[in-house]
């Protein structure tokens, strides 16, 4: 763990305690990869995990290429944990585009702005909310 983030720092982290999996929100992510990453010794590096925020699937696509791990993504809230998430061994496509599948024991509901519709259009603005082991009274949802 770093005290302060620095994109050289983390990639030094990396290299120096042969990490195999490291777990970045986006903006990290995308620090790291406008540092130059050919100075350093990222080999032992298999997989990515992004949370936190939207991570475009272009971002996703060079960070495997410059880091050359698998990437993926899931959905939750700090105070909440994951509610889904993507497998290391799901297609390309599905770990850059999604943020994978329910976790086991979690349910979600999406409702219209209103509150009231459980089928929410595509492309149409809605509020997530849900339940699972994590959760607490009183968190009941956020919005998409």
């Amino acid at each position: 763990m770093l005290e302060e983030f620095s994109p050289e720092a983390a990639l030094a982290l990396i290299e120096k305690e042969r990490a195999t999996a490291i777990g970045v929100v986006p903006t990290h992510l995308i620090r790291m990869l406008e540092a130059d990453v050919s100075k350093y010794d990222l080999s032992s590096l298999r997989f990515i995990r992004s949370a936190g925020g939207y991570l475009p699937p272009q971002v996703a696509e060079e960070a495997e290429a410059a880091f050359g791990a698998s990437i993926t993504s899931d959905l939750g809230t700090q105070d909440m944990g994951s509610v889904s998430g993507c497998r290391v061994e799901d297609s390309r496509d599905l770990r850059r585009r999604t943020v994978g599948r329910m976790l086991p024991g979690n349910k979600v509901r999406l409702a219209n702005q209103e509150n009231r519709a459980l089928n929410v259009p595509d492309g149409e603005p809605g509020i997530l909310y849900f339940r699972g082991p994590m959760h607490r009274p009183g968190i009941t949802g956020m919005r998409s």
